[in-house]
């Protein structure tokens, strides 16, 4: 049970992917939209409030890759011995209320690391005439070293969490339900970690977290609100997964504007980070940070 080190190039795909307006509006139920009071953000959470026009959040393409359920493989991996390391996503036009894209996926880069293996997921996600969509990252850390020998007790919190980019100018709560999951869920991430108490308990954390992407779309979600930004003038995220969150725990997320970008970090209660190198990219073109250079712990 080891990565496959030859796997890089490995792809799948393209699959086409549909959705309508009730997957936009479940989705942001899912990222807590109306969870503080159900009159507000409407534009994510209703089609036919007066006055307000319905808005697809920027995260929503990330489902759009998960229901492609596109998996090039990359050796004899149990799915407990994978975490999810880091996320980034490009979006080169915005996405409709309901449409199509035909995703393709593949394995961008397998970088051996002392404490495990880093394995890099690349999607395209391209219309029905094959303009580029949106571009996605995936970074899973895989708690096997490249020879097969698993290190027990690993968990998504040994990605070290460094500190926020600059001072933070605002701190945002962000509260989760303790059904959060369940219902993040149904936008497409049926990973049992999420939901099955005992698959929670064999990747050691005792009971089921709440999706990474749970996390950071409610991240996003939030800094949209307060740096009042419009959810049409994004063009990419960013983050670190550093840590995992429990259905109905209340987030802190640091966040400092940057240019044309918000740079954040986030904690959940008890000050544990969750989400670190966060940066929100809008009204220009996606600067990458270098997401691809986690640091982990060695063993």
């Amino acid at each position: 049970m080891a990565v496959d080190l030859g796997s890089v190039g490995r792809s799948l795909g393209p699959r086409e992917v549909h959705w309508s307006a009730r997957d936009v509006m479940l989705y942001a139920l899912g990222v807590g939209a109306g969870q503080a009071d159900a009159c507000q953000e409407l534009e994510y959470t209703t089609e036919n409030s007066t006055g307000v026009a319905l808005k697809v959040l920027p995260t929503f393409a990330l489902t759009l890759v998960q229901r492609a359920a596109l998996r090039p493989g990359f050796g004899d991996v149990d799915l407990s011995d994978i975490v999810h390391a880091g996320q980034r996503l490009s979006l080169h036009q915005p996405l409709d209320i309901d449409g199509t894209v035909a995703v393709s996926a593949a394995i961008g880069a397998v970088e051996p690391k002392r404490s495990g293996t880093l394995v890099h997921v690349d999607s395209d996600l391209r219309s029905p005439r094959g303009s580029l969509v949106a571009q996605a990252r995936s970074t899973l850390f895989v708690r096997r070293c490249a020879d097969g020998a698993r290190l027990p007790g690993r968990t998504a919190q040994e990605v070290e969490a460094p500190g926020p980019d600059a001072p933070a100018v605002r701190r945002i709560l962000a509260p989760t339900r303790p059904d959060q999951a369940l219902l993040y869920r149904l936008a497409g991430d049926v990973n049992p970690l999420h939901s099955d108490p005992l698959v929670a308990e064999r990747a050691g954390h005792g009971r089921p977290i709440l999706h990474g992407l749970c996390s950071l779309g409610t991240a996003v979600r939030r800094l949209l609100s307060e740096f009042r930004l419009d959810a049409g003038a994004v063009r990419g995220v960013e983050a670190r997964f550093t840590g995992p969150v429990w259905p109905g725990e209340t987030l802190a997320i640091d966040a400092v504007r940057a240019d044309q970008a918000l740079r954040f970090s986030a904690r959940a209660e008890g000050g544990r980070p969750v989400l670190a190198a966060g940066v929100l990219h809008f009204d220009g073109a996606l600067r990458p940070t270098g997401l691809a250079a986690v640091n982990l712990r060695r063993c």
